[in-house]
């Protein structure tokens, strides 16, 4: 099974920031310039990016946020594809799913960006 998850947001980021080092340039990079599709295999979900960011680390985040959150939601993303079940109500399902799903990638990438904000501000410091 192949899942596509497509992350996209239209802000800019802000002048005059170095993106390399705000949280919201970052976090805006990722959304805007990240895609990757997720493959379940034997030994787990697997992320490959099919548009990077140009910055390895920040496509690991992404990685790692759909690796993190998609799994906890496949099987109600499987029964919300159940043709038993009216198009209405899959609409429904399916709009709910997406809506947890973003709040939890959204959560992952938030907390990675910081660490790597912090890990980054380290190595920039004068020793």
């Amino acid at each position: 099974m192949i899942l596509a998850i497509l992350l996209a947001l239209q802000a800019a980021p802000a002048p005059g920031v170095d993106a390399g080092d705000d949280i919201v340039v970052i976090g805006q990079r990722l959304q805007r310039d990240f895609r990757a599709n997720l493959r379940f295999q034997a030994d787990g979900p697997q992320c490959r990016v099919t548009r990077s960011t140009g910055d390895a680390e920040l496509d690991r985040i992404g990685c790692a946020a759909m690796t993190t959150c998609f799994p906890q939601f496949q099987s109600r993303f499987q029964a919300s594809g159940d043709r038993a079940i009216s198009p209405k109500t899959r609409k429904v399902m399916q709009a709910a799913l997406n809506a947890e799903l973003t709040s939890c990638v959204t959560g992952q990438h938030k907390t990675l960006i910081a660490d790597l904000r912090a890990k980054r501000r380290v190595a920039k410091a004068p020793s």
